[in-house]
Order: C-alpha cells, then sequence, then structure tokens
C-alpha cells in the first residue's frame, strides 16, 4: 500500500491538514470532496494477549482507508477520534453497516456516460460526477478522454442546477392538487348524509 505526496494526499488522510485548514477545525472540506472513504473491521494481533494465552489472539479493529479521485493510491490506517467527525456520513453508514457512499451524482446515472467508462473511472476511484469535474490536472492527464468527459460533466451539473427551482415548482404544484384533491374528497364525504340520518328522516316523514 503506497502512500502519495502529491496534492497533500498522504497529509489529507493522516489528517495533517494545517495548511489545508478549514472551518471545520484542521481539515478543509473542499479538498475531502477529491477522497473516497471506507470504514471497516480489520484483525489485528493483539500481541500481549497471544503471548499470554500461547495462541494467536485478534481484535476487531476499525480501519478508515482513503482512496484519492484519480489515483490508485490508498492509505489504510487505524481510525481516528477526528475521523468521525471528519466523515461522519460514511462513519454513520458504517454504524448501520449500510453501504458507505460518496456525495454526488453516481456516474452509474449520468445518462452521457457508458458502462464501461463507468468501469474505467471507477478503477482510478472517480465515482462521482463531482469529483470528475474537480478532478486535478496532474492526474487528469494520465486518464484518456477525460478532458472531453469534465466538459459534459460541467455541462451537466450547470443545466441540472438550473433546471431545479423548475422542478421543485413543478413538485410543489402536484403536491397542492393531491392536497387539494383530498381536501375536496373531505368535503364532499362530510356533505353525504350518513345512512342513519338518511332513515330517521325517512322515519319522520
Amino acid at each position: 500500500m503506497t502512500e502519495l505526496d502529491t496534492e497533500g494526499f498522504s497529509e489529507l488522510a493522516m489528517g495533517n491538514t494545517n495548511h489545508m485548514a478549514g472551518p471545520n477545525g484542521g481539515w478543509n472540506a473542499e479538498n475531502d470532496k477529491h477522497l473516497r472513504v471506507v470504514f471497516s473491521y480489520e484483525p489485528e494481533q493483539d500481541k500481549a494477549a497471544s503471548v499470554e494465552a500461547g495462541r494467536p489472539i485478534f481484535n476487531d479493529v476499525a480501519y478508515i482507508t482513503i482512496y484519492a479521485a484519480g489515483s490508485r493510491d490508498t492509505i489504510a490506517r487505524p481510525v481516528r477520534p477526528v475521523d468521525k467527525q471528519r466523515f461522519a456520513v460514511q462513519f454513520k453508514q458504517f454504524e448501520a453497516k449500510e453501504e458507505q457512499t460518496v456525495e454526488g451524482t453516481p456516474l452509474s446515472a449520468w445518462p452521457a456516460i457508458t458502462r464501461s467508462q463507468v468501469e474505467e473511472m471507477r478503477y482510478f476511484n472517480i465515482h462521482t460526477v463531482e469529483q470528475l469535474i474537480e478532478l486535478p490536472a496532474n492526474q487528469a492527464i494520465n486518464i484518456m478522454g477525460v478532458a472531453t468527459l469534465q466538459r459534459k460533466a460541467e455541462a451537466f451539473i450547470k443545466a441540472a442546477t438550473g433546471s431545479a427551482p423548475i422542478e421543485k415548482m413543478a413538485a410543489d404544484i402536484e403536491e397542492l392538487k393531491r392536497v387539494n384533491a383530498r381536501l375536496i374528497a373531505d368535503l364532499s364525504k362530510a356533505k353525504k348524509p350518513s345512512k342513519k340520518a338518511k332513515t330517521t328522516v325517512e322515519e319522520d316523514a
């Protein structure tokens, strides 16, 4: 497993981000967007317990594995308290035994990219449209055709951002229609005389 110093990846992974410090107290959320994080339990030998028992004794230790988008290098180490705050979403998914996801639009859900391109990007630890756009230039040059994909990705995000208010308005209108339909149904039901009331009226007549 190789530690990569380019673009401060090792420092990002190890949590030494004072030179890129942000409002979160030591790490920069913008830089973290280039990272894919996976928490897992890994067996680790307890040497003292092994000596005492006369046989290998292992404990499950929480590990964090960090992948940089556009790179094949990874860093794996035991989880530190700061990791649980820095990568809170992934850690909660890990605790709940859910799939640990990367924030953004999955490449597999983007119509402009082929299945083979999705797999190729996955090889370079690029999983979302946003990661593709933000891929550092010194890593992008190693991936054939990525510049074209980045332009398409930028156009896709721009179009999606522009249409978001319209889609929200349409969704709000549909919700109002459903609410109105329920109110009309309730009013109609309230106005309709019950069977008991109808029987009483007929008896009085």
